[in-house]
């Protein structure tokens, strides 16, 4: 899976709800009327992003955790703060495992319920 490829679900997405209105006419649909759903999807799928590039910083508790574990035969350091760091490490590889694997997902079903909520069908209907 390339790094384009949920860009590229989410337009083929947009463009295949949006193909019987007039691309031209901006009122009843076209890019503007999908550009002006998706901003606040683009919005949460950053955010989502930037929450799993938070995780992936606690993955750097592993190593140092392993390091306070090996140096827990000195006297007067335990290895029970190794071993949560480790833990700690180790939770935050599966979170990001977990939110990375989800994303593309999640955007796609924020794309479809925006477009469905800001569709012009439903704005005539609402009129």
């Amino acid at each position: 899976m390339t790094r384009h490829t949920p860009a590229l679900l989410v337009f083929s997405l947009t463009m295949l709800h949006l193909s019987p209105a007039s691309a031209t006419d901006l009122t009843t649909g076209g890019i503007g009327f999908a550009a002006e759903a998706v901003i606040p999807v683009a919005a949460a799928t950053a955010r989502d992003v930037v929450h799993i590039v938070g995780d992936a910083t606690n993955v750097l508790y592993i190593p140092q955790g392993a390091v306070k574990t090996a140096a827990s035969v000195l006297p007067g350091v335990s290895s029970r703060s190794g071993m949560r760091d480790i833990n700690r490490g180790l939770r935050a590889v599966s979170r990001v495992i977990g939110k990375s694997i989800q994303l593309p997902f999640r955007t796609v079903n924020r794309t479809v319920t925006r477009l469905r909520q800001v569709s012009p069908v439903n704005l005539a209907r609402s009129r």
